[in-house]
């Protein structure tokens, strides 16, 4: 898959809460990976691991327990990017998986 396939977009507008989508704990939060601006990556049961970039803030740190829709960060512009935007990502035992159809609807 390519990092589109794999990631999900949508309409945001800054300083836009960044909700976990599941329960997990935090395993990173920083913004070394170039590309991605401010990122947090989150690892969940079952071998999943979530990850949520270009964000303005974030709002837990490394070894953090999160619950799913816990705030965890702030969308921004972090990272390159022209306009506010959050890029999702989802991945299965370190594969990128299409995350459509596998977010519960709010």
């Amino acid at each position: 898959s390519t990092r589109k396939e794999s990631s999900a977009a949508s309409d945001v507008y800054k300083r836009q809460p960044v909700r976990a989508s599941r329960a997990g704990e935090v395993v990173y939060a920083g913004d070394a990976l170039q590309g991605y601006g401010k990122l947090l990556l989150v690892k969940h049961a079952g071998g999943w691991v979530t990850a949520y970039a270009h964000l303005d803030r974030i709002l837990a740190q490394r070894g953090d327990k999160v619950a799913r829709g816990q705030t965890v960060g702030v969308v921004g512009t972090s990272g390159g990017v022209s306009a506010p935007q959050l890029h999702f990502e989802m991945r299965k035992d370190n594969k990128p998986v299409n995350p459509s159809g596998k977010l519960a609807a709010r």
